[in-house]
């Protein structure tokens, strides 16, 4: 028997769900320090922006956009593939233009990761410490 697994974002504002995404990475980064940072290299539009900036930059705008162009259709390939290829989700199809948009807005929650070394969970401030464990701050 088949199942689709959904689930409801209960954050109430895009603001809120930022930072749950920020706490959660946070948490990964001290849990899984290595594979953590080796996440980032898995986000192909920023470096697809990187690599359109750099050619725009040498003067070869072609190859800029050329490589972003190809980040960009990765993450719509990809998206397709696993939504409705392997899912069958024919919601897929018609949003798949936005998971490159999702990808760089993971890759600036990555970032934000990196901003410091507390979560605050349920109104309390916890610091987070290399072993992975959390330490109420009072």
């Amino acid at each position: 028997m088949d199942y689709i697994v959904e689930h409801v974002a209960m954050n109430t504002s895009a603001n809120t769900s930022f930072r749950h995404q920020i706490r959660w990475m946070r948490s990964t980064r001290f849990s899984r320090g290595a594979g953590h940072v080796g996440s980032g290299l898995t986000y192909a539009v920023p470096f697809g922006l990187l690599g359109l900036f750099a050619g725009v930059f040498v003067h070869a705008w072609a190859l800029g956009l050329g490589l972003f162009v190809w980040a960009y259709a990765n993450r719509i390939i990809q998206a397709v593939a696993i939504g409705w290829a392997v899912i069958g989700d024919p919601g897929s199809l018609r949003f798949c233009w936005l998971y490159p948009l999702r990808d760089l807005t993971v890759f600036l929650v990555w970032c934000a990761s990196f901003t410091g070394d507390e979560n605050l969970w349920r109104n309390q401030r916890y610091r987070l410490i290399t072993d992975g464990r959390m330490i109420r701050v009072n």
